[in-house]
């Protein structure tokens, strides 16, 4: 906790020394942010309002949704978003850098969810939540990787976009390698796939994701006191039915459209064994349970490769 503490002071001191005017340059709700955080809030959305066009856009479903921003010391991730109760929550412990690429990342969840993608993935059959969940944290990646790629186009600052490459070096890198075939000074769809796309090709990201929102996600969530069996597991979707929702680009079409099955394409369907296990244990309890079948289609995902230790 003192660990937290002196870097909650650190970039909160930061920010005061920095003269900040307490003036939002769009509209956003930071009223429920501590006094002491509202510099730093008014700066990490100004920074991204002022100089990516893409990410105003971002800000402002997010604010026309009613959403709110709060800052608060935590360990262990960056930033969440909160459908059920309208929040972005922002860890005051990140540099400002990280922060804004964060927004950004939480601000296209919101997005998303204004399309009309769940909120959470538990209600779909296993193999399609994993499907639909992937494809939603790689697409906003790519609209991360997309508002820092614009600010420092757009003012120079080269930091938010070197806080992201550090912790998202794939997705950055096909970002990077789609910008060098761009001659206009704008984001383009092949950028954004190829962004998408490096997104799966860091194995360790795709491994975290998958144990904390799959296995430690709705695999254990359907097992807690309170939740309903009958809510979980039961919807079917396809990888065109997704990326036609998740992967909109800045002009309103779908940056996959000349390829909609990209989601079945085998590296992108890669999972632990733990996982399928896991995923068998709890269809089978439920099965137990109530005395219907559930959908085994996840028994068809190919499994990846266990890796020697060294």
């Amino acid at each position: 906790m003192e660990y937290l503490q002196k870097l909650f002071n650190k970039n909160a001191a930061t920010e005061q020394r920095r003269e900040i005017p307490e003036k939002l340059l769009i509209d956003f709700n930071i009223s429920h942010c501590f006094a002491e955080m509202r510099a730093r809030a008014v700066h990490i959305i100004n920074t991204i309002a002022e100089y990516s066009q893409t990410g105003r856009k971002l800000l402002r479903q997010a604010h026309k949704d009613g959403y709110r921003l709060i800052m608060t010391a935590a360990a262990g991730w960056a930033g969440q978003v909160d459908a059920d109760h309208k929040c972005i929550c922002l860890n005051a412990c990140e540099t400002d850098s990280h922060l804004i690429e964060t927004l950004a990342h939480e601000c296209r969840h919101i997005q998303q969810f204004s399309r009309g993608v769940d909120y959470g993935c538990g209600a779909y059959n296993i193999k399609d939540a994993i499907l639909l969940h992937r494809c939603k944290e790689a697409d906003a990646e790519a609209f991360a990787a997309a508002v820092c790629h614009e600010i420092r186009l757009h003012s120079g600052n080269e930091e938010p976009w070197k806080a992201f490459a550090a912790g998202r070096p794939f997705v950055a890198a096909g970002l990077e390698k789609a910008r060098r075939n761009n001659a206009k000074p704008t984001v383009t769809p092949a950028m954004l796939r190829s962004a998408f796309n490096g997104w799966y090709e860091d194995d360790k990201l795709m491994r975290v994701y998958e144990e904390n929102y799959i296995v430690d996600g709705i695999l254990k969530e359907c097992s807690a006191p309170r939740a309903e069996i009958k809510d979980f597991f039961h919807k079917k979707t396809t990888s065109a039915e997704i990326v036609s929702q998740v992967c909109i680009d800045t002009a309103g079409a779908c940056y996959w459209a000349h390829e909609p099955s990209v989601l079945d394409e085998r590296h992108r369907l890669l999972v632990n064994d733990e996982t399928l296990n896991r995923a068998r244990e709890v269809l089978t309890d439920i099965e137990k349970r109530t005395g219907i079948r559930q959908n085994h289609s996840y028994r068809s995902l190919p499994r990846r490769p266990v890796k020697a230790l060294q």
